[in-house]
C-alpha cells in the first residue's frame, strides 16, 4: 500500500470535511474504492485454464485473496501449438457467470483447450478495511480524483454532522459516477488518447463489392 499516496487523499478530505473522524473517513474511501470497481472495471485480472471434456461450468475465483470477481470481460481459446497466442489469433468464446465463481460455456467443451479468461474484480469487505488490503497501488494516484468526488459525496450525505450538505454531496456523486465512466473508458480503449478513433474509408463496401 502507498502509504504516502493514502495519507495525501485523507489529508485532501479532511479539509473539505471539518470534524469528520477518520475510522469514518477510512470506511468511506474502502467504500468508494469498491463501488467505482464495479462500475469502472479498472481492476483486472487475467487466468489461463484448461477445459476439461464434457465439463461446461468451472469454478473461478479471484487469485487476490482481498478481492471478488464482479464480471468476465473477455474468454479465450487458443491453438493448442501456440497457447500463448504468440503467432495465431485467439478465439473468442461464449461464457458467462451463472452463479458467483461459477463460469458456464454456451457449449459444451468437447476437447481440452488451452483458455484465457479476464476478469473485473473489487474489494472484498474484510475486518481490515482500513488497511486497504488487496487494492493495487497505482489506484491511489491514478484514480486519486475519482476517489475524492466519491468520498465527498458519501460524507456528505451523512445527517447531522459539520459536513453534511446534501446539494454539495449530489454535485460531488454526478462527478463521481462521470469520472467512473471516463475511467471504463480509458481503461477499455488501453489509455490511448482519443481512444481508439480510426474508421474504414469512406469507400470501403463500394470497393469490397467489386
Amino acid at each position: 500500500m502507498s502509504d504516502f499516496a493514502i495519507q495525501r487523499l485523507v489529508t485532501n478530505l479532511l479539509t473539505q470535511l471539518p470534524g469528520a473522524l477518520i475510522g469514518t473517513l477510512k470506511l468511506e474511501i474502502f467504500n468508494t474504492v469498491s463501488t467505482f470497481c464495479r462500475k469502472s472495471n479498472v481492476w483486472n485480472e487475467t487466468q489461463s485454464f484448461n477445459t476439461r471434456v464434457d465439463k461446461q461450468v468451472y469454478e473461478m475465483s479471484a487469485e487476490s485473496p482481498d478481492a471478488f470477481i464482479t464480471q468476465l470481460l473477455l474468454l479465450e481459446t487458443y491453438d493448442p501449438a501456440d497457447p500463448n497466442g504468440v503467432v495465431t489469433m485467439p478465439t473468442q468464446i461464449a461464457a458467462w457467470f451463472e452463479e458467483p465463481n461459477q463460469l458456464k460455456f454456451k457449449n459444451m467443451p468437447t476437447e481440452v483447450q488451452r483458455m484465457r479468461a479476464t476478469f473485473a474484480v473489487a474489494p472484498r469487505p474484510t475486518d481490515r478495511m482500513d488497511q486497504y488490503p488487496g487494492i493495487p497501488e497505482t489506484f491511489w494516484d491514478t484514480y486519486h480524483d475519482v476517489i475524492m468526488e466519491g468520498v465527498l459525496s458519501r460524507m456528505m450525505a451523512h445527517a447531522a454532522k459539520p459536513y453534511s450538505n446534501e446539494r454539495l454531496g449530489i454535485f460531488h456523486g454526478r462527478r463521481f459516477e462521470s469520472m467512473s465512466s471516463m475511467a471504463k473508458n480509458d481503461k477499455y480503449n488501453g489509455f490511448v488518447r482519443g481512444g481508439q478513433n480510426w474508421s474504414f474509408p469512406s469507400d470501403t463496401a463500394r470497393r469490397s463489392s467489386r
